[in-house]
């Protein structure tokens, strides 16, 4: 993994701006440009169950399956059950 994330993933300050920058960019066609799988993360330990979720923080889990159309941000709590 290079990294090379584009400039508005790198700038976010917290999970609600990369949700929105990640659909922003997938709108504007350049979603080959996101590394879904070096997304920041924003504090917090990762969940016990990593299977979709790509991005956290303390309270709150980045989650999706099957691309950028089911992205979500749903409490940890929620997640666990």
């Amino acid at each position: 993994m290079t990294n090379r994330q584009p400039a508005e993933i790198k700038s976010v300050q917290n999970l609600h701006q990369l949700l929105e920058s990640i659909l922003a960019l997938h709108e504007e066609g350049r979603a080959d440009e996101i590394e879904m799988d070096s997304l920041p993360l924003f504090s917090g330990q990762a969940s016990k169950r990593t299977l979709g979720v790509w991005s956290w923080d303390e309270k709150h889990l980045l989650i999706g399956d099957s691309g950028f159309d089911d992205l979500m941000i749903v409490k940890r709590a929620d997640w666990r059950n």
